[in-house]
């Protein structure tokens, strides 16, 4: 994503991606995303983005991010995620509609400003688009665990 600051809290983006899933070899899809990312009172961070698919497909992602500073190094970072399509992607396996939703915990440890692993927990739900014979459709959740590192330049 490539980034520019509009003014003191709100910040223009624009960039590409690709999804998909090798589980079902349903195939890759690659967009363009275009959006805004903003802070707003009591200091949430706010990612709103609509995203155009190779094959057409449309959709839009919006994301929730708040953080509580435990220590001067020790950050809580609480996420929200929902995903919207305008239309289905048989290729995908994606159906119309409400797509998919997060929410998760993360705890940051900041080794550095510029560098700090991270741990956490992250459930999610989708819909899945009926089978063949019109059976399968409904919502599915999931929960994980997620780790990283992350990393400023």
């Amino acid at each position: 994503m490539y980034s520019r600051l509009v003014g003191p809290w709100v910040e223009l983006q624009v960039g590409l991606g690709a999804e998909g899933t090798l589980e079902d070899d349903s195939g890759w899809e690659a967009r363009i995303e275009a959006g805004v990312e903003a802070v707003v009172p009591y200091d949430f961070d706010v990612e709103a983005h609509l995203r155009i698919g190779h094959r057409g497909r449309v959709s839009a992602r919006v994301t929730g991010i708040k953080e509580l500073l435990l220590s001067q190094r020790l950050i809580a970072q609480a996420r929200a995620e929902t995903t919207v399509a305008l239309q289905a992607s048989p290729a995908l396996g994606a159906p119309a509609g409400l797509e998919e939703v997060e929410a998760g915990l993360r705890l940051r440890y900041e080794v550095l400003r510029e560098v700090a692993p991270y741990v956490g927990v992250q459930w999610g739900g989708g819909l899945v688009p009926p089978d063949g014979a019109g059976a399968g459709s409904g919502f599915v959740q999931r929960v994980r665990a997620v780790a990283g590192l992350r990393l400023w330049y």
